[in-house]
């Protein structure tokens, strides 16, 4: 099972305050959100441990994985200015539904289903490209016994059909950990945290085979 799923899954079963403290709906919010990244970090920190890092090898995948952030943010932005010029007709429809009882157009519906088809198809091309760069990045970053780690570190079942999962190379398997752990947005902050002098380790990982 996904370990993350699995630990969000866990913490929903915990107490967030005690019975008796007043309720706050913004505060719990954001108190729920602190724990919640917690949650996540700890969760990539499962993972990129076990790669034993060093602070050079961070500091070479760092610049690389902003890059990609930067895209991504742009990408993003041209989705919110798409639905930003959607709103106003949004408006004008719910005001129909409500003050004249009119259902949404079938034409509008199906605007707005294209519309959101080709957010899907953009985000999916946006994310195989990200996978693609940091992956070609990671070749020359980490040694093999790295990226053998890499590959054997998520259950591939949680991501593939079960009878696909014989048929993936150690490179289709360690894609799929740098699209699911190295690109997740928790994993840039637990990097810069381990990147630092005083976390990282100065222990060059010995690999005859680099």
């Amino acid at each position: 099972m996904n370990k993350i799923i699995a630990l969000i899954a866990l913490a929903a079963t915990l107490p967030l305050r005690p019975a008796a403290a007043p309720f706050d709906e913004a505060d719990s919010g954001k108190e729920s959100d602190i724990v919640m990244s917690k949650i996540i970090a700890l969760d990539m920190m499962n993972f990129l441990l076990p790669l034993a890092m060093t602070r050079e090898q961070y500091l070479r995948a760092l610049p690389v994985l902003e890059r990609i952030r930067a895209d991504t943010k742009l990408s993003e932005q041209k989705e919110a200015k798409a639905l930003r010029e959607l709103e106003p007709k949004l408006d004008a429809s719910l005001k129909d539904c409500v003050e004249k009882g009119l259902v949404p157009t079938r034409e509008f519906r199906a605007h707005i289903a294209e519309l959101l088809k080709s957010f899907s198809i953009i985000r999916q091309a946006q994310i195989a490209d990200n996978v693609s760069k940091f992956y070609t990045a990671l070749k020359d970053i980490w040694t093999p016994t790295q990226m053998k780690i890499a590959a054997q570190s998520l259950e591939m079942k949680d991501y593939v059909p079960a009878d696909k999962v014989d048929q993936m190379s150690d490179e289709d398997k360690a894609k799929i950990f740098v699209r699911e752990v190295m690109l997740n947005p928790a994993s840039y902050q637990v990097m810069l945290r381990l990147s630092s002098p005083s976390q990282a380790t100065t222990t060059t990982t010995t690999d005859p085979g680099k």
